[in-house]
C-alpha cells in the first residue's frame, strides 16, 4: 500500500528519529491525533483515480512545545518525501508535491502544530 511506503521512509529516516525521540515502541508518527509534543499526525485521504493514475492527500501535522522544532520536523519530513524533478518517491509513488500548510497552537497542551499538505499521485493497482 502507498500509505506504508511513505510511512515506512518517514519511520526509518535517522535525522527524523532524533527530531521525534523514537524508540523501537513508540516511532512518534500517530494516525489521526495525539496530544504528545515532538510528533506527527498523519491523514491519508484519496483525492481521485482515473484507473490509470490515483492521486490522495497526505496531510502531516507536526508537534512540538518549541517552534522551531515543529519546524524543523517538517522540513525533515519535506527532504524525506517531497519528489524534486523527474524522480519518482519509488516504483509505484511518482510523484509528492506540498501544496499548502497553516500553523495552529494548542493552549491546552502548549503545543505548536505545524500542518502540511501532500498531493501525492501513485499507479494505480486497482
Amino acid at each position: 500500500m502507498i500509505l506504508d511506503n511513505i510511512l515506512q521512509k518517514l519511520e526509518e529516516d535517522e535525522q527524523l528519529k532524533l527530531l521525534l525521540n523514537s524508540t523501537s515502541n513508540n516511532t512518534g508518527i500517530y494516525l489521526n491525533k495525539t496530544d504528545k509534543s515532538d510528533s506527527i499526525i498523519y491523514r491519508f485521504i484519496n483525492l481521485s483515480n482515473d484507473g490509470i493514475i490515483e492521486q490522495s492527500r497526505l496531510e502531516i501535522s507536526c508537534l512540538s512545545k518549541n517552534y522551531l522544532k515543529a519546524n524543523a520536523i517538517l522540513e525533515r519530513v519535506k527532504a524525506v518525501l517531497l519528489t524534486i524533478g523527474d524522480k519518482q518517491f519509488n516504483n509505484d509513488v511518482l510523484e509528492i508535491a506540498l501544496n499548502g500548510g497553516g500553523y495552529l497552537f494548542d493552549n491546552d497542551t502548549q503545543n505548536h502544530i505545524i500542518k502540511a499538505f501532500f498531493i501525492v499521485k501513485n499507479k494505480y493497482r486497482g
